[in-house]
């Protein structure tokens, strides 16, 4: 064993409700793209839910890879804003403002 705690699909989701519930998101759409977790076929929903397909998001919007997660968001005219690391509901809000504006 190596110490590392297995992977909770649940911890995980809840977290992230918890963490968004904080936030303004009436106009947003929220999903989620995974990449490299172990079970994902059992999460993927393609609903909600995505697999990053050949890495595709990681390799060419995430190009920094030094967090394992980051944000993405895009507007109805393509304006689009990335963000790979630890990120708060402030920058988050700021985020949301970047794009509708």
């Amino acid at each position: 064993m190596d110490g590392t705690k297995p992977y909770s699909f649940e911890k995980t989701k809840q977290f992230w409700s918890d963490f968004y519930s904080k936030i303004n998101l009436d106009d947003c759409l929220n999903i989620f793209v995974y990449s490299d977790i172990n079970g994902k076929e059992k999460i993927i929903d393609n609903k909600k839910y995505f697999e990053d397909k050949d890495n595709e998001l990681i390799n060419n919007v995430f190009h920094l890879k030094k967090g394992c997660y980051g944000i993405m968001m895009i507007n109805q005219n393509g304006k689009f804003i990335s963000y790979n690391w630890h990120y708060n509901e402030k920058q988050l809000a700021e985020f949301i403002n970047f794009v509708s504006n």
